[in-house]
Protein backbone atom coordinates (compact mmCIF):
# COMPACT_ATOMS: atom_id res chain seq x y z
CA UNK A 1 0.00 0.00 0.00
CA UNK A 2 3.20 2.27 0.38
CA UNK A 3 2.93 3.07 -3.65
CA UNK A 4 -1.00 3.77 -2.86
CA UNK A 5 -0.18 6.08 0.27
CA UNK A 6 2.56 8.05 -1.97
CA UNK A 7 -0.31 8.42 -4.61
CA UNK A 8 -2.94 10.15 -2.12
CA UNK A 9 -0.38 12.16 -0.45
CA UNK A 10 -0.21 13.70 -3.57
CA UNK A 11 -3.53 14.16 -4.96
CA UNK A 12 -5.06 18.01 -4.37
CA UNK A 13 -8.01 17.41 -6.13
CA UNK A 14 -11.33 15.95 -4.12
CA UNK A 15 -14.47 14.88 -5.12
CA UNK A 16 -16.95 11.93 -4.22
CA UNK A 17 -17.16 8.20 -4.78
CA UNK A 18 -19.33 8.75 -8.15
CA UNK A 19 -16.02 10.67 -9.74
CA UNK A 20 -14.28 7.41 -9.66
CA UNK A 21 -17.15 5.13 -11.39
CA UNK A 22 -20.71 4.45 -11.44
CA UNK A 23 -21.93 2.77 -7.99
CA UNK A 24 -24.16 0.75 -8.70
CA UNK A 25 -26.92 -1.80 -6.51
CA UNK A 26 -28.29 -4.99 -6.82
CA UNK A 27 -31.44 -7.12 -6.49
CA UNK A 28 -32.60 -10.54 -5.77
CA UNK A 29 -35.07 -12.64 -7.64
CA UNK A 30 -37.71 -14.29 -5.94
CA UNK A 31 -36.46 -17.43 -4.21
CA UNK A 32 -40.42 -18.75 -4.36
CA UNK A 33 -39.52 -19.13 -7.99
CA UNK A 34 -36.95 -21.82 -8.74
CA UNK A 35 -36.54 -21.63 -12.16
CA UNK A 36 -34.97 -18.29 -11.34
CA UNK A 37 -31.72 -19.61 -9.81
CA UNK A 38 -29.28 -22.46 -11.06
CA UNK A 39 -25.92 -24.06 -10.97
CA UNK A 40 -24.61 -22.72 -14.47
CA UNK A 41 -25.96 -19.09 -15.03
CA UNK A 42 -25.22 -15.18 -14.78
CA UNK A 43 -23.00 -14.53 -12.08
CA UNK A 44 -24.88 -13.40 -8.68
CA UNK A 45 -22.93 -12.72 -5.37
CA UNK A 46 -23.85 -11.85 -2.04
CA UNK A 47 -22.03 -10.66 0.99
CA UNK A 48 -22.19 -14.48 2.30
CA UNK A 49 -20.17 -15.41 -0.79
CA UNK A 50 -17.62 -12.73 0.65
CA UNK A 51 -17.17 -13.74 4.04
CA UNK A 52 -16.74 -17.66 3.00
CA UNK A 53 -13.07 -16.38 0.89
CA UNK A 54 -10.21 -14.67 1.44
CA UNK A 55 -9.57 -13.79 -2.25
CA UNK A 56 -9.66 -10.46 -3.48
CA UNK A 57 -10.97 -11.86 -6.91
CA UNK A 58 -14.37 -13.81 -7.21
CA UNK A 59 -16.49 -15.13 -10.16
CA UNK A 60 -19.24 -16.65 -8.92
CA UNK A 61 -21.29 -16.86 -5.56
CA UNK A 62 -22.70 -20.10 -4.36
CA UNK A 63 -25.89 -19.40 -6.41
CA UNK A 64 -26.20 -18.34 -10.45
CA UNK A 65 -29.33 -17.07 -11.71
CA UNK A 66 -31.16 -17.27 -15.14
CA UNK A 67 -31.99 -15.01 -17.27
CA UNK A 68 -35.28 -15.23 -16.82
CA UNK A 69 -33.90 -14.31 -13.05
CA UNK A 70 -31.87 -11.15 -13.69
CA UNK A 71 -34.98 -9.99 -15.59
CA UNK A 72 -37.44 -10.19 -12.83
CA UNK A 73 -35.75 -8.34 -10.23
CA UNK A 74 -33.06 -4.76 -10.64
CA UNK A 75 -29.11 -6.61 -10.64
CA UNK A 76 -27.06 -5.11 -12.68
CA UNK A 77 -24.75 -6.77 -14.73
CA UNK A 78 -21.26 -5.41 -14.12
CA UNK A 79 -17.96 -5.66 -16.35
CA UNK A 80 -14.90 -7.65 -15.06
CA UNK A 81 -12.97 -5.22 -12.90
CA UNK A 82 -15.73 -3.63 -11.14
CA UNK A 83 -14.80 -3.29 -7.68
CA UNK A 84 -17.90 -5.03 -5.11
CA UNK A 85 -18.39 -2.96 -1.84
CA UNK A 86 -20.75 -4.97 0.23
CA UNK A 87 -22.55 -2.09 1.42
CA UNK A 88 -25.00 -4.33 4.71
CA UNK A 89 -24.27 -6.96 7.19
CA UNK A 90 -21.77 -6.19 7.46
CA UNK A 91 -20.39 -3.13 5.68
CA UNK A 92 -16.99 -3.71 3.74
CA UNK A 93 -16.36 -6.64 2.31
CA UNK A 94 -14.53 -5.48 -0.59
CA UNK A 95 -13.66 -7.93 -4.20
CA UNK A 96 -13.04 -7.22 -7.85
CA UNK A 97 -15.32 -9.27 -10.20
CA UNK A 98 -13.20 -11.29 -12.28
CA UNK A 99 -15.69 -11.45 -15.27
CA UNK A 100 -19.26 -10.17 -15.74
CA UNK A 101 -21.23 -10.32 -12.55
CA UNK A 102 -24.21 -9.31 -10.68
CA UNK A 103 -25.24 -8.68 -7.15
CA UNK A 104 -27.80 -8.79 -4.35
CA UNK A 105 -29.27 -5.71 -2.82
CA UNK A 106 -26.11 -5.86 0.17
CA UNK A 107 -23.57 -4.34 -2.26
CA UNK A 108 -23.04 -0.89 -3.53
CA UNK A 109 -20.66 -1.85 -6.13
CA UNK A 110 -18.01 0.64 -7.87
CA UNK A 111 -17.85 0.53 -11.92
CA UNK A 112 -14.24 2.23 -12.32
CA UNK A 113 -14.50 5.22 -15.28
CA UNK A 114 -11.87 4.28 -17.50
CA UNK A 115 -9.51 7.05 -16.59
CA UNK A 116 -9.07 5.62 -12.73
CA UNK A 117 -8.93 2.12 -13.50
CA UNK A 118 -10.26 -0.74 -10.95
CA UNK A 119 -6.77 -0.86 -8.89
CA UNK A 120 -6.86 2.41 -7.15
CA UNK A 121 -10.93 2.26 -6.82
CA UNK A 122 -9.95 -1.40 -5.19
CA UNK A 123 -7.26 0.15 -2.74
CA UNK A 124 -9.53 3.03 -1.78
CA UNK A 125 -12.54 1.33 -0.87
CA UNK A 126 -10.53 -1.20 1.29
CA UNK A 127 -8.68 1.45 2.68
CA UNK A 128 -11.80 3.42 3.82
CA UNK A 129 -14.19 0.53 4.54
CA UNK A 130 -14.88 1.48 8.39
CA UNK A 131 -14.89 5.38 7.55
CA UNK A 132 -17.74 4.30 5.11
CA UNK A 133 -19.64 2.11 7.20
CA UNK A 134 -19.56 4.89 9.63
CA UNK A 135 -21.80 7.51 7.01
CA UNK A 136 -24.30 4.10 6.96
CA UNK A 137 -27.53 3.84 9.49
CA UNK A 138 -29.32 1.12 11.13
CA UNK A 139 -29.70 -0.29 14.76
CA UNK A 140 -29.76 -4.22 14.24
CA UNK A 141 -27.19 -3.79 11.16
CA UNK A 142 -25.73 -1.01 9.27
CA UNK A 143 -26.57 -0.02 6.00
CA UNK A 144 -24.93 2.18 3.69
CA UNK A 145 -27.17 4.09 1.30
CA UNK A 146 -26.53 4.44 -2.60
CA UNK A 147 -26.54 8.15 -2.00
CA UNK A 148 -24.33 7.61 1.05
CA UNK A 149 -21.82 5.77 -1.24
CA UNK A 150 -22.02 8.29 -3.89
CA UNK A 151 -21.04 11.10 -1.89
CA UNK A 152 -18.84 9.45 -0.13
CA UNK A 153 -15.78 11.78 -0.51
CA UNK A 154 -12.62 10.86 -2.48
CA UNK A 155 -9.45 11.75 -3.67
CA UNK A 156 -9.10 12.38 -7.67
CA UNK A 157 -6.39 11.48 -9.37
CA UNK A 158 -5.23 13.27 -12.39
CA UNK A 159 -4.96 11.24 -15.62
CA UNK A 160 -1.15 10.96 -15.05
CA UNK A 161 -1.32 9.62 -11.45
CA UNK A 162 -4.01 7.01 -12.26
CA UNK A 163 -2.04 5.70 -15.21
CA UNK A 164 1.44 5.75 -12.95
CA UNK A 165 -0.58 3.60 -10.36
CA UNK A 166 -2.49 1.46 -12.43
CA UNK A 167 1.13 0.35 -14.19
CA UNK A 168 2.33 -0.33 -10.86
CA UNK A 169 -0.54 -1.94 -8.92
CA UNK A 170 -1.73 -3.49 -12.57
CA UNK A 171 0.36 -6.33 -12.81
CA UNK A 172 0.08 -7.27 -8.57
CA UNK A 173 -3.03 -7.55 -9.44
CA UNK A 174 -2.74 -9.85 -12.24
CA UNK A 175 -0.35 -11.91 -10.56
CA UNK A 176 -3.01 -12.57 -6.97
CA UNK A 177 -5.56 -13.43 -9.70
CA UNK A 178 -3.52 -16.31 -11.14
CA UNK A 179 -1.99 -17.44 -7.68
CA UNK A 180 -5.79 -17.65 -6.83
CA UNK A 181 -6.81 -19.18 -9.56
CA UNK A 182 -3.85 -21.70 -9.20
CA UNK A 183 -5.31 -22.31 -5.47
CA UNK A 184 -8.04 -23.06 -6.45
CA UNK A 185 -7.32 -25.96 -8.91
CA UNK A 186 -4.77 -27.29 -6.41
CA UNK A 187 -7.86 -27.12 -3.72
CA UNK A 188 -9.68 -29.03 -6.49
CA UNK A 189 -6.63 -31.51 -6.71
CA UNK A 190 -6.52 -31.88 -2.62
CA UNK A 191 -10.31 -33.23 -2.87
CA UNK A 192 -10.21 -35.39 -5.58
CA UNK A 193 -6.73 -37.45 -3.73
CA UNK A 194 -8.19 -37.27 -0.24
CA UNK A 195 -11.25 -39.56 -1.70
CA UNK A 196 -8.76 -41.82 -3.69
CA UNK A 197 -6.36 -42.04 -0.75
CA UNK A 198 -9.15 -42.52 1.91
CA UNK A 199 -10.75 -45.02 -0.28
CA UNK A 200 -7.45 -46.81 -0.75
CA UNK A 201 -7.12 -46.18 -4.48
CA UNK A 202 -3.86 -44.13 -4.36
CA UNK A 203 -0.49 -44.99 -2.27
CA UNK A 204 1.39 -41.68 -1.69
CA UNK A 205 3.49 -43.22 0.74
CA UNK A 206 6.95 -43.62 -0.95
CA UNK A 207 6.54 -40.51 -3.43
CA UNK A 208 9.51 -38.08 -2.48
CA UNK A 209 8.72 -34.35 -2.01
CA UNK A 210 11.57 -31.61 -2.90
CA UNK A 211 13.05 -30.12 0.11
CA UNK A 212 15.92 -27.77 -0.87
CA UNK A 213 15.88 -24.38 -1.11
CA UNK A 214 17.03 -24.67 -5.18
CA UNK A 215 14.22 -27.36 -6.04
CA UNK A 216 11.96 -24.51 -4.90
CA UNK A 217 13.49 -21.50 -5.94
CA UNK A 218 13.47 -23.81 -9.70
CA UNK A 219 9.60 -23.97 -9.80
CA UNK A 220 9.22 -20.37 -9.62
CA UNK A 221 7.90 -20.29 -5.91
CA UNK A 222 4.83 -22.63 -6.62
CA UNK A 223 6.13 -25.62 -5.00
CA UNK A 224 4.72 -25.20 -1.55
CA UNK A 225 1.41 -25.21 -3.07
CA UNK A 226 1.55 -28.77 -4.40
CA UNK A 227 3.97 -29.57 -1.56
CA UNK A 228 1.36 -28.60 0.64
CA UNK A 229 -1.50 -31.21 -1.47
CA UNK A 230 1.22 -33.69 -1.00
CA UNK A 231 1.97 -33.01 2.64
CA UNK A 232 -1.46 -33.24 3.82
CA UNK A 233 -2.18 -36.78 1.40
CA UNK A 234 1.40 -38.33 3.09
CA UNK A 235 0.26 -37.27 6.55
CA UNK A 236 -3.43 -38.78 6.41
CA UNK A 237 -1.60 -42.00 4.63
CA UNK A 238 0.83 -42.09 7.61
CA UNK A 239 -2.29 -42.05 10.66
CA UNK A 240 -4.22 -44.45 8.77
CA UNK A 241 -1.63 -47.04 8.11
CA UNK A 242 -0.73 -46.56 12.04
CA UNK A 243 -4.02 -46.59 13.23
CA UNK A 244 -5.08 -49.82 10.80
CA UNK A 245 -2.13 -51.79 12.20
CA UNK A 246 -3.43 -50.78 15.92
CA UNK A 247 -7.11 -52.13 15.10
CA UNK A 248 -7.32 -54.32 12.35
CA UNK A 249 -11.24 -53.94 12.53
CA UNK A 250 -12.41 -50.83 13.18
CA UNK A 251 -11.00 -47.03 14.36
CA UNK A 252 -12.72 -45.70 16.99
CA UNK A 253 -14.74 -42.68 17.13
CA UNK A 254 -11.93 -40.35 18.83
CA UNK A 255 -9.17 -41.61 16.35
CA UNK A 256 -11.14 -40.07 13.56
CA UNK A 257 -11.84 -37.02 15.95
CA UNK A 258 -8.66 -36.55 16.30
CA UNK A 259 -7.63 -36.81 12.76
CA UNK A 260 -10.73 -34.26 11.67
CA UNK A 261 -9.82 -31.43 14.24
CA UNK A 262 -5.88 -31.73 13.29
CA UNK A 263 -7.24 -30.59 9.70
CA UNK A 264 -9.92 -28.31 10.35
CA UNK A 265 -7.65 -25.38 9.61
CA UNK A 266 -7.00 -27.20 6.77
CA UNK A 267 -10.36 -28.15 5.09
CA UNK A 268 -13.04 -25.71 5.34
CA UNK A 269 -16.84 -26.97 6.74
CA UNK A 270 -17.65 -28.90 3.24
CA UNK A 271 -14.87 -30.92 2.99
CA UNK A 272 -14.63 -31.92 6.69
CA UNK A 273 -17.88 -33.29 6.62
CA UNK A 274 -17.04 -35.28 3.07
CA UNK A 275 -13.86 -36.45 4.91
CA UNK A 276 -16.14 -37.53 8.35
CA UNK A 277 -18.05 -39.36 5.65
CA UNK A 278 -15.67 -41.13 3.69
CA UNK A 279 -13.98 -42.07 7.10
CA UNK A 280 -16.84 -43.90 8.50
CA UNK A 281 -18.25 -45.68 5.25
CA UNK A 282 -14.35 -46.93 4.60
CA UNK A 283 -13.32 -47.75 7.69
CA UNK A 284 -16.17 -49.39 9.21
CA UNK A 285 -16.53 -46.77 12.29
CA UNK A 286 -19.71 -46.59 13.91
CA UNK A 287 -21.69 -43.40 12.57
CA UNK A 288 -20.06 -39.89 14.11
CA UNK A 289 -23.11 -38.10 14.86
CA UNK A 290 -22.94 -34.64 12.43
CA UNK A 291 -22.83 -31.41 13.01
CA UNK A 292 -26.42 -31.59 11.42
CA UNK A 293 -27.73 -34.04 13.80
CA UNK A 294 -26.07 -32.49 16.83
CA UNK A 295 -28.15 -29.03 15.81
CA UNK A 296 -31.09 -31.14 15.68
CA UNK A 297 -31.11 -32.87 19.11
CA UNK A 298 -30.13 -29.11 20.64
CA UNK A 299 -32.81 -27.74 18.95
CA UNK A 300 -34.93 -30.45 19.87
CA UNK A 301 -34.02 -29.93 23.93
CA UNK A 302 -34.48 -26.53 23.66
CA UNK A 303 -38.00 -27.46 22.84
CA UNK A 304 -38.77 -29.65 25.55
CA UNK A 305 -37.20 -27.14 27.94
CA UNK A 306 -40.06 -24.40 26.32
CA UNK A 307 -42.71 -26.85 26.85
CA UNK A 308 -41.71 -27.63 30.27
CA UNK A 309 -41.65 -23.90 30.92
CA UNK A 310 -45.46 -23.39 29.76
CA UNK A 311 -44.86 -22.19 26.27
CA UNK A 312 -47.99 -22.77 24.00
CA UNK A 313 -48.38 -25.29 21.34
CA UNK A 314 -48.62 -22.33 18.80
CA UNK A 315 -45.52 -20.65 20.32
CA UNK A 316 -43.25 -24.02 20.44
CA UNK A 317 -44.38 -24.40 16.61
CA UNK A 318 -43.43 -20.87 15.76
CA UNK A 319 -39.71 -21.67 17.35
CA UNK A 320 -39.30 -24.97 15.97
CA UNK A 321 -40.21 -23.70 12.17
CA UNK A 322 -37.86 -20.25 12.74
CA UNK A 323 -35.01 -21.95 14.00
CA UNK A 324 -35.06 -24.73 11.72
CA UNK A 325 -35.15 -22.72 8.85
CA UNK A 326 -32.06 -20.75 10.47
CA UNK A 327 -30.45 -24.15 11.24
CA UNK A 328 -30.76 -24.97 7.24
CA UNK A 329 -29.22 -22.29 6.40
CA UNK A 330 -25.92 -21.62 8.23
CA UNK A 331 -23.15 -24.57 7.83
CA UNK A 332 -21.59 -22.99 11.21
CA UNK A 333 -21.29 -25.55 14.36
CA UNK A 334 -23.45 -23.92 17.24
CA UNK A 335 -20.39 -23.15 19.28
CA UNK A 336 -18.49 -21.14 16.21
CA UNK A 337 -21.29 -18.86 15.41
CA UNK A 338 -20.42 -15.00 15.75
CA UNK A 339 -22.78 -12.04 16.32
CA UNK A 340 -21.48 -10.92 12.34
CA UNK A 341 -23.26 -14.40 11.04
CA UNK A 342 -26.53 -14.03 12.66
CA UNK A 343 -26.38 -10.20 11.66
CA UNK A 344 -25.75 -11.22 8.09
CA UNK A 345 -28.89 -14.02 8.34
CA UNK A 346 -30.72 -11.42 9.95
CA UNK A 347 -30.32 -9.01 6.87
CA UNK A 348 -30.44 -11.81 3.86
CA UNK A 349 -33.67 -13.13 5.50
CA UNK A 350 -35.31 -9.67 5.49
CA UNK A 351 -34.36 -8.73 1.40
CA UNK A 352 -35.08 -12.73 0.38
CA UNK A 353 -38.49 -12.92 1.82
CA UNK A 354 -39.17 -9.05 1.89
CA UNK A 355 -40.64 -9.25 5.14
CA UNK A 356 -40.73 -6.12 7.82
CA UNK A 357 -38.87 -5.18 10.58
CA UNK A 358 -41.29 -6.34 12.91
CA UNK A 359 -41.16 -9.97 11.84
CA UNK A 360 -36.98 -9.78 11.84
CA UNK A 361 -37.09 -8.44 15.26
CA UNK A 362 -38.91 -11.67 16.16
CA UNK A 363 -36.74 -13.60 14.47
CA UNK A 364 -33.93 -11.84 16.35
CA UNK A 365 -35.43 -12.82 19.56
CA UNK A 366 -35.93 -16.16 18.95
CA UNK A 367 -32.34 -16.91 17.99
CA UNK A 368 -31.35 -14.45 21.14
CA UNK A 369 -33.53 -17.05 23.24
CA UNK A 370 -32.20 -20.29 22.02
CA UNK A 371 -28.56 -18.99 22.26
CA UNK A 372 -29.16 -17.69 25.51
CA UNK A 373 -30.71 -21.09 26.72
CA UNK A 374 -27.32 -23.13 25.05
CA UNK A 375 -24.99 -20.59 27.03
CA UNK A 376 -27.22 -21.43 30.43
CA UNK A 377 -26.90 -24.89 29.10
CA UNK A 378 -22.95 -24.75 29.11
CA UNK A 379 -23.31 -25.53 25.27
CA UNK A 380 -21.56 -22.39 23.88
CA UNK A 381 -18.96 -19.80 26.52
CA UNK A 382 -21.61 -16.62 25.46
CA UNK A 383 -24.25 -15.87 23.10
CA UNK A 384 -23.68 -14.73 19.78
CA UNK A 385 -26.82 -12.85 20.00
CA UNK A 386 -26.25 -10.25 23.02
CA UNK A 387 -24.35 -7.42 21.12
CA UNK A 388 -27.40 -7.39 18.64
CA UNK A 389 -30.06 -4.41 19.66
CA UNK A 390 -33.67 -4.94 19.56
CA UNK A 391 -35.00 -4.04 15.52
CA UNK A 392 -36.77 -0.59 15.75
CA UNK A 393 -39.97 -1.34 13.76
CA UNK A 394 -42.01 2.24 12.83
CA UNK A 395 -45.32 2.82 15.11
CA UNK A 396 -47.86 2.60 13.71
CA UNK A 397 -51.22 4.01 14.90
CA UNK A 398 -53.65 0.11 15.01
CA UNK A 399 -57.37 0.13 14.52
CA UNK A 400 -60.01 -1.05 16.42
CA UNK A 401 -63.48 -1.64 16.18
CA UNK A 402 -65.84 1.37 16.11
CA UNK A 403 -69.24 1.65 18.37
CA UNK A 404 -71.13 1.44 14.93
CA UNK A 405 -68.61 -1.34 13.05
CA UNK A 406 -69.45 -3.72 16.23
CA UNK A 407 -73.47 -3.10 15.73
CA UNK A 408 -72.49 -4.05 12.09
CA UNK A 409 -71.32 -7.09 13.00
CA UNK A 410 -73.66 -7.92 15.70
CA UNK A 411 -76.30 -7.76 13.03
CA UNK A 412 -74.71 -9.82 10.50
CA UNK A 413 -74.46 -12.74 12.15
CA UNK A 414 -76.37 -15.84 11.03
CA UNK A 415 -76.02 -18.16 13.98
CA UNK A 416 -76.07 -17.81 17.93
CA UNK A 417 -72.82 -19.24 18.29
CA UNK A 418 -71.11 -16.43 15.96
CA UNK A 419 -73.04 -13.74 17.87
CA UNK A 420 -71.71 -15.19 21.69
CA UNK A 421 -68.15 -15.24 20.12
CA UNK A 422 -68.09 -11.86 19.35
CA UNK A 423 -69.67 -10.91 22.42
CA UNK A 424 -67.14 -12.47 24.23
CA UNK A 425 -64.42 -11.48 22.27
CA UNK A 426 -65.01 -7.73 22.82
CA UNK A 427 -66.35 -7.38 26.13
CA UNK A 428 -63.53 -9.54 27.86
CA UNK A 429 -60.68 -8.87 25.51
CA UNK A 430 -59.32 -12.14 25.73
CA UNK A 431 -56.90 -14.25 23.40
CA UNK A 432 -58.64 -16.03 20.50
CA UNK A 433 -56.33 -18.97 21.80
CA UNK A 434 -58.22 -18.71 25.07
CA UNK A 435 -61.31 -18.43 23.42
CA UNK A 436 -61.47 -21.87 21.99
CA UNK A 437 -59.82 -23.71 24.92
CA UNK A 438 -63.17 -22.08 26.90
CA UNK A 439 -65.28 -25.40 28.41
CA UNK A 440 -68.46 -24.98 29.46
CA UNK A 441 -68.27 -25.24 33.20
CA UNK A 442 -65.69 -22.54 32.90
CA UNK A 443 -68.45 -20.28 32.69
CA UNK A 444 -70.25 -18.64 35.38
CA UNK A 445 -73.50 -16.88 33.95
CA UNK A 446 -74.74 -15.85 37.35
CA UNK A 447 -71.05 -13.83 37.70
CA UNK A 448 -70.70 -13.32 34.25
CA UNK A 449 -67.16 -14.22 34.79
CA UNK A 450 -64.94 -16.87 33.09
CA UNK A 451 -61.58 -19.28 34.17
CA UNK A 452 -59.30 -18.30 30.95
CA UNK A 453 -55.96 -20.58 30.22
CA UNK A 454 -53.77 -18.13 28.81
CA UNK A 455 -49.83 -18.14 27.95
CA UNK A 456 -47.64 -20.37 30.08
CA UNK A 457 -50.65 -22.50 31.16
CA UNK A 458 -51.44 -19.82 33.87
CA UNK A 459 -55.13 -19.18 34.37
CA UNK A 460 -56.63 -15.86 35.24
CA UNK A 461 -60.69 -14.30 35.63
CA UNK A 462 -62.00 -12.63 32.62
CA UNK A 463 -65.61 -11.19 33.21
CA UNK A 464 -68.39 -10.12 30.18
CA UNK A 465 -71.51 -7.97 30.16
CA UNK A 466 -74.79 -8.19 30.43
CA UNK A 467 -75.56 -8.61 26.51
CA UNK A 468 -72.59 -11.30 26.25
CA UNK A 469 -74.53 -13.39 29.19
CA UNK A 470 -77.69 -13.17 26.93
CA UNK A 471 -76.49 -14.60 23.48
CA UNK A 472 -74.04 -17.07 25.75
CA UNK A 473 -77.41 -18.77 27.61
CA UNK A 474 -79.65 -18.45 24.05
CA UNK A 475 -76.47 -20.05 22.50
CA UNK A 476 -75.90 -23.13 24.89
CA UNK A 477 -79.42 -23.76 25.45
CA UNK A 478 -79.79 -24.57 21.69
CA UNK A 479 -77.07 -26.96 21.70
CA UNK A 480 -78.01 -30.56 21.72
CA UNK A 481 -74.71 -32.36 22.06
CA UNK A 482 -72.70 -33.59 25.18
CA UNK A 483 -69.33 -32.26 24.18
CA UNK A 484 -68.09 -30.18 26.87
CA UNK A 485 -66.23 -27.55 25.23
CA UNK A 486 -67.96 -24.11 25.14
CA UNK A 487 -67.53 -23.30 21.40
CA UNK A 488 -68.28 -26.11 18.46
CA UNK A 489 -68.67 -26.55 15.08
CA UNK A 490 -71.83 -26.45 13.41
CA UNK A 491 -71.72 -29.16 11.62
CA UNK A 492 -70.52 -32.88 12.16
CA UNK A 493 -69.43 -34.44 15.19
CA UNK A 494 -69.55 -31.00 16.75
CA UNK A 495 -66.01 -30.89 17.82
CA UNK A 496 -63.86 -28.14 19.26
CA UNK A 497 -63.34 -25.30 17.25
CA UNK A 498 -60.12 -24.21 16.02
CA UNK A 499 -58.54 -20.87 16.13
CA UNK A 500 -58.36 -21.18 12.27
CA UNK A 501 -61.87 -21.57 11.86
CA UNK A 502 -62.63 -18.42 14.51
CA UNK A 503 -60.84 -16.37 12.65
CA UNK A 504 -62.14 -17.60 8.83
CA UNK A 505 -65.29 -16.99 10.51
CA UNK A 506 -64.44 -13.09 11.37
CA UNK A 507 -62.98 -12.54 8.06
CA UNK A 508 -65.78 -13.60 5.89
CA UNK A 509 -68.29 -11.73 8.05
CA UNK A 510 -65.99 -8.91 8.01
CA UNK A 511 -65.79 -9.30 3.94
CA UNK A 512 -69.66 -9.86 3.82
CA UNK A 513 -70.40 -6.51 5.91
CA UNK A 514 -67.17 -4.53 3.38
CA UNK A 515 -65.57 -3.87 7.35
CA UNK A 516 -61.69 -3.79 7.32
CA UNK A 517 -59.65 -6.01 8.60
CA UNK A 518 -61.72 -7.99 11.22
CA UNK A 519 -59.68 -10.57 13.11
CA UNK A 520 -59.93 -11.95 16.60
CA UNK A 521 -57.14 -9.87 18.14
CA UNK A 522 -58.81 -6.39 16.80
CA UNK A 523 -61.61 -7.26 19.45
CA UNK A 524 -58.54 -7.78 22.46
CA UNK A 525 -56.97 -4.03 21.09
CA UNK A 526 -60.31 -2.90 21.03
CA UNK A 527 -61.57 -3.23 24.36
CA UNK A 528 -58.21 -2.88 26.16
CA UNK A 529 -58.37 1.09 23.63
CA UNK A 530 -61.99 1.53 25.10
CA UNK A 531 -60.75 0.91 28.81
CA UNK A 532 -58.38 3.00 29.11
CA UNK A 533 -60.20 5.66 27.30
CA UNK A 534 -63.00 5.32 29.83
CA UNK A 535 -60.69 5.93 32.89
CA UNK A 536 -60.08 2.71 33.76
CA UNK A 537 -56.59 2.52 34.97
CA UNK A 538 -53.52 0.59 33.04
CA UNK A 539 -52.81 -1.91 36.08
CA UNK A 540 -56.34 -3.30 35.90
CA UNK A 541 -56.55 -3.28 32.18
CA UNK A 542 -52.98 -5.37 32.35
CA UNK A 543 -55.17 -7.99 34.95
CA UNK A 544 -57.97 -8.32 32.14
CA UNK A 545 -55.63 -8.82 29.22
CA UNK A 546 -53.09 -11.32 31.48
CA UNK A 547 -49.72 -9.34 30.76
CA UNK A 548 -47.04 -9.92 32.32
CA UNK A 549 -45.48 -6.41 31.50
CA UNK A 550 -47.42 -3.27 31.35
CA UNK A 551 -45.48 -2.07 28.47
CA UNK A 552 -47.09 -5.12 26.67
CA UNK A 553 -50.44 -3.34 27.27
CA UNK A 554 -49.61 -0.23 26.36
CA UNK A 555 -48.72 -1.11 22.98
CA UNK A 556 -52.54 -2.48 22.86
CA UNK A 557 -54.06 0.49 23.63
CA UNK A 558 -54.94 3.27 21.67
CA UNK A 559 -55.94 6.32 23.72
CA UNK A 560 -57.98 8.60 21.91
CA UNK A 561 -56.55 11.96 21.24
CA UNK A 562 -59.85 13.46 22.24
CA UNK A 563 -59.07 12.15 25.35
CA UNK A 564 -55.83 13.20 25.62
CA UNK A 565 -56.94 17.18 24.83
CA UNK A 566 -59.85 16.89 27.77
CA UNK A 567 -56.98 16.13 30.08
CA UNK A 568 -54.75 18.52 28.97
CA UNK A 569 -57.32 21.25 29.52
CA UNK A 570 -58.39 19.54 32.87
CA UNK A 571 -54.77 19.54 34.74
CA UNK A 572 -52.79 21.99 32.83
CA UNK A 573 -55.55 25.00 31.72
Amino acid sequence: MTEYRNVINSIDTYGCIEDLGTVVGGATPSKKREEFFTTSGISWVTPKDLSNTTNIFIEHGATDITDAGHQSCSTKLMPAGSVLFSSRAPVGYVAIAAKEVCTNQGFKSVVPSDNIGTAFVFCFLRDNAKEIEKAGSGTTFVEVSGRAMRHFAAPIPSAEQARSFSSYAGPLLDAIKNNENEIAALAQLRDALLLKLMSGEIDVSKIELPTTPEQIVQTNGRLSARRFVFSVARIMHAVFVHALSERSHMIGNNTIESILKAMQNTLDARQLKQLKSVLSVNLNTETIPDNDNEANELLNSFLTAKELEGCSERTLKYYDSTLTHYLKETFVPLPQVDTEQLRTYLAEYQTTHTVGKVTVDNIRRILSTFFSWLEDEDYIVKSPARKIRRVKAPIRVKETISDEDMERLRDGCETPRDLAMIDLLSSTGMRVGELVKLDRNSINLIERECIVQGKGNKERKAYFDARAKLHLEEYLQGRNDDNPALFVSLSGDHERIAICSVESRLRSLGRKLQLPRIHPHKFRRTMATNAINRGMPVEQVQKLLGHVKIDTTMQYALVSQSNVKASHRKYLG
